[in-house]
Formats: C-alpha cells, sequence, structure tokens
C-alpha cells in the first residue's frame, strides 16, 4: 500500500510539474506571437505623423509613444538636391496589454517622415 502510495504521489507531482511547464510555455509563445504581430503592425506607423497612438488589434491593445531621437532634416534627392521629404529618427516605446493587464513592452527605433514639397518638372 505504501509503495503505491508513493508511486502515485511521484507520478502526481511529475504530471503537475509538467502541466505547469505546459503552461509557461504556451504563454511563452503566445507573447511571442504578440509582439510579431504588433511589430508587423507598427511597420505603418509613421511616428512624425502619429508620434503616439493607441488601438485594438484582436485581443490585444496596443499604446506607443515615439519621441524625437534626432533633428528632422531634409532628405536627399537622387541624383542630388533637396527630396520631397523631411525625415526624423524616432524612439518609440510599444505596450502590449491583453485584458487590461500588459503582457509585454519594447522600443523600436524608427524613421518618420512627411511630404513638405511637391514634385515639380522643369524643362
Amino acid at each position: 500500500m505504501f509503495l503505491i502510495a508513493s508511486i502515485g504521489m511521484a507520478s502526481f507531482d511529475w504530471i503537475n510539474s509538467s502541466l505547469e511547464s505546459l503552461g509557461r510555455v504556451q504563454e511563452h509563445h503566445s507573447r511571442q506571437q504578440a509582439v510579431r504581430n504588433v511589430l508587423a503592425f507598427m511597420e505603418t506607423v509613421n511616428p512624425m505623423e502619429k508620434p503616439r497612438g493607441y488601438t485594438e488589434m484582436g485581443a490585444y491593445t496596443i499604446e506607443w509613444e515615439a519621441n524625437l531621437a534626432m533633428p528632422e532634416k531634409d532628405g536627399v534627392g537622387h541624383p542630388a538636391g533637396i527630396s520631397l521629404y523631411r525625415l526624423g529618427l524616432y524612439d518609440t516605446h510599444v505596450r502590449i496589454a491583453s485584458n487590461k493587464k500588459q503582457i509585454a513592452e519594447f522600443d523600436l527605433r524608427r524613421t518618420g517622415y512627411r511630404q513638405v514639397r511637391e514634385f515639380q518638372i522643369n524643362f
């Protein structure tokens, strides 16, 4: 009887720790998937036009704030001269939450742009 109880207790402890590990792995995988999706979304955000924002993406809410890291500059046109755009380098802090609980946060360095000139053809 003692031997069966000991084996049962050891088996229960092993199954319990395996289930806890599985839960942690699933949580980590979900967090990584959310971060990848948010990174893809942040590629569409121009920090010069929208330096801070909040949006919902399925079960997640995304909040970001961008601050100018280097002064804005005129872009360089091809083959020479000033381009149609003004550029700036931004440090962006991103937070991801699910059910009002923060699940991840990270920083990005992104280029912002704004068209400030019109295209002109000189003959």
